[in-house]
C-alpha cells in the first residue's frame, strides 16, 4: 500500500533516508552560519553582536578564566560594585560556559577572538544536539537537519544575540531527546542524561534551566496522560529494585551539586535585593498574539512586517515569529491532528506540550493564566521576561519542520521541497545587523583607562567618574574592563542587578559626586560589613575620569 502525506511516520519513506546524517546536516549548519551569523561577526572577523551585554558577558567569562588560572582569587567575588561580595551573582555567572572559552583562551586566541569562538561554538552544539535528538525520533537525516535550521537559526534566537547569555541551548533537545526514550524504555542511561541535560542548562544560564524544568514537566504530563492506560508514569519514573537507589543517587547528585556550588550565591543575593520580579514589569514581557506574528529586525526579508507591527515596549524581547516555513509546518500539523485517526504519537505529544506552554504565558487583554500559576510554580516570580519561553518552543517547531519535511519528501509531494526548504534557510537571513559592535574600537576605549592605572599599586581600588560626564553604564562598563585588563578592583559596576545602596545607576551631577560617594561608602559598610563598616574603605580610593 502507498503511504501518503497523512500517514507517513517520521523518517519512514522519505527520500533521504539513507543518505549519511553528515551529508544534510553539514550544508545546512553552514549555510546558517553564513546567512545568520556572519554579518554579525564581519567577513574579516571585526566585529561582535550587541553592545554593552555582550561586552558585560565577556568579562564574566574572562573573569572565570583568569580564576581558573589563577590570576583571580576568587570566582564569585570578582573586582567590581567595590566592597560588595558576591558581585558575579547579580546576573549569569556562565559556569556551565566556562570550560569552552577558557578552551580558546588556552588555545592562545585573546578575549574578544575567544568569545566570537565560544558563539559559533554554542550554535555548533545547538544545531548538533538537535540533529542527535532529531534522529534519535527516528526522522530522517534531511529532516532532521531542516529541524535543526530552525532550532538553530531562527529569528527568535538571532533577536536574542544581544543577551549571549541565552545562547548555550543545547541541554534541551538532549533533555527532551533523553526524556522521550526513557519513557520508551526506561533505562539508567537515558535518565542519566536527562538529568546531565538539565543540570548543565542550568549551569550555562539558571533562567533557561527554569523554562526547561517548567517544559520537561510539561512534556512528562502529556506522556502520562497520553498513554495511562497503557503505562503508570510513577513506575516509569521510579523503576523497580535496585532501579529507584540508582535514579535516586543520579537526581541527588544533580541536586546537591547545585545547591553546593552554584545556587548559594543567587540565593543570598535573591534575599537582599528580593528578587520577585512585581507582575507590573512581567506584564510588560509576556507574549502577546502579535508577538508570534513580530519578526527580527535584522531579517531582510521581513522588515517591513517588523516595522509594520506595533508592540508598545520591549519590542526586541516580543520577537516571536519563527518565519512562515514553521508557521505552516504547525498549521498542517494541527490539521493532520484534527482529521487523523490514529493519531501520530510524537506528533501529538509535542503538539500539545507546545500549545499548553503557549497558553501558559500568553496575555490576551486583561486575561493571563500566567498570572494566576507564578507564585505557586517555584522560580516563576523571578523571571522577568516570559517571551524568552520561545527559545524552548522552538524545539516543538524543530518536530513540527522535521515531519513536515518527511511528508513532502515522499512521493508526489517531494517537489515542494524546492520551495519548503529554501523559504525555511533564507527568511530570517541578516544583511545589514541592527546591532554589533567593532572590536578595536571598544578596545581602544578599554585602553586609554587602563593606561591611567598602569603607575597604580597592584590591586588597587579605584573608581571613575568620566569629565565630562558620560552614559553610567558605558563608563562603568568599560572601568570594569580596564580594571581587568591591568588586574585592579573598582567600584564602578554594570549587572542585571545592582547591589543594595548603590549609588551610580546613572550619573549624579559632578557637584553631587562626592556625597553620593559618601552615602555609598557608608551604606556599603553598613549593609556588608555590619561588624565593622569602616574596614572596607580602610585603603586609598583612586579616582580616574
Amino acid at each position: 500500500m502507498k503511504k501518503t502525506a497523512d500517514t507517513i511516520l517520521p523518517g519512514a519513506t522519505a527520500v533521504s533516508a539513507r543518505r549519511p546524517t553528515l551529508l544534510w546536516s553539514v550544508p545546512f549548519f553552514l549555510a546558517g552560519v553564513l546567512l545568520q551569523l556572519m554579518p554579525y561577526f564581519g567577513w574579516n572577523f571585526s566585529t561582535l553582536p550587541g553592545t554593552l551585554d555582550t561586552l558585560f558577558n565577556r568579562y564574566v567569562l574572562e573573569h572565570g578564566y583568569l580564576w581558573l588560572m589563577g590570576e583571580e582569587p576568587s570566582f564569585w567575588n570578582a573586582p567590581f560594585f567595590y566592597p560588595a561580595p558576591l558581585a558575579l551573582a547579580y546576573s549569569d555567572c556562565h559556569a556551565g560556559n566556562l570550560p569552552f572559552y577558557a578552551l580558546f583562551r588556552i588555545a592562545g586566541f585573546g578575549p574578544d577572538g575567544a568569545l566570537q569562538c565560544w558563539i559559533l561554538l554554542q550554535y555548533l552544539l545547538n544545531f548538533a544536539a538537535c540533529v542527535w535528538m532529531l534522529r534519535k525520533l527516528e526522522f530522517s537525516p534531511l529532516a532532521a537537519a531542516a529541524g535543526s535550521y530552525l532550532f538553530t537559526f531562527a529569528m527568535p534566537v538571532t533577536a536574542q544575540l544581544t543577551h549571549i547569555q541565552l545562547l548555550p541551548r543545547f541541554p534541551i533537545p538532549l533533555a527532551f531527546g533523553a526524556l522521550w526514550l526513557f519513557w520508551q524504555k526506561p533505562n539508567l542511561r537515558c535518565f542519566s542524561l536527562l538529568i546531565g541535560a538539565l543540570f548543565w542548562q542550568f549551569a550555562c544560564s539558571i533562567y533557561l534551566g527554569t523554562l526547561l524544568l517548567l517544559a520537561l514537566g510539561v512534556f512528562f504530563c502529556c506522556l502520562a496522560i497520553r498513554d495511562r492506560k497503557r503505562k503508570d508514569w510513577r513506575q516509569v519514573l521510579l523503576g523497580k529494585g535496585h532501579e529507584i537507589l540508582y535514579r535516586l543517587l543520579l537526581l541527588v547528585a544533580a541536586v546537591a551539586m547545585l545547591l553546593q556550588f552554584l545556587f548559594p550565591p543567587y540565593l543570598v543575593v535573591w534575599r537582599m535585593l528580593d528578587l520577585t520580579q512585581p507582575f507590573s514589569i512581567q506584564l510588560l514581557l509576556l507574549p502577546h498574539l502579535s508577538s508570534y506574528l513580530l519578526p527580527a529586525g535584522d531579517a531582510f526579508c521581513w522588515q517591513w512586517l517588523h516595522a509594520l507591527i506595533s508592540i508598545d515596549s520591549y519590542k526586541d524581547e516580543h520577537t516571536l515569529f519563527a518565519g512562515i516555513a514553521a508557521l505552516a509546518a504547525t498549521v498542517a500539523a494541527a490539521w493532520l491532528l484534527c482529521r487523523k485517526s490514529p493519531r501520530n504519537p510524537l506528533l501529538l505529544t509535542a503538539f500539545l506540550c507546545w500549545l499548553i506552554l503557549i497558553a501558559f504565558s500568553l496575555q490576551i487583554g486583561d486575561f493571563c493564566l500566567y498570572k494566576s500559576l507564578r507564585d505557586i510554580v517555584p522560580g516563576l516570580n523571578s523571571l522577568r521576561s516570559m517571551t524568552r519561553i520561545i527559545l524552548v518552543l522552538l524545539l516543538f517547531q524543530a518536530i513540527f519542520i522535521a515531519w513536515a519535511v518527511d511528508c513532502l519528501g515522499a512521493g508526489k509531494f517531494r517537489r515542494w521541497l524546492l520551495l519548503f526548504l529554501p523559504i525555511l534557510m533564507l527568511e530570517g537571513m541578516v544583511l545589514r545587523p541592527e546591532s554589533c559592535y567593532d572590536k578595536a574600537a571598544e578596545q581602544a576605549k578599554v585602553d586609554r583607562i587602563a593606561a591611567q592605572l598602569e603607575n597604580l599599586p597592584p590591586r588597587s581600588v579605584f573608581i571613575r567618574f568620566a569629565d565630562p560626564p558620560a552614559p553610567g553604564p558605558e563608563t562603568n562598563l568599560y572601568a570594569m574592563l580596564a580594571a581587568q585588563q591591568t588586574g585592579m578592583i573598582t567600584v564602578n559596576g554594570y549587572s542585571g542587578h545592582n547591589p543594595p545602596g548603590w549609588f551610580m545607576l546613572g550619573w549624579p551631577e559632578k557637584k553631587d559626586f562626592p556625597s553620593a560617594l559618601r552615602q555609598w561608602q557608608r551604606l556599603s559598610g553598613e549593609v556588608f560589613f555590619s561588624k565593622d563598616p569602616a574596614a572596607p574603605w580602610k585603603i586609598r580610593l583612586y579616582r580616574i575620569r
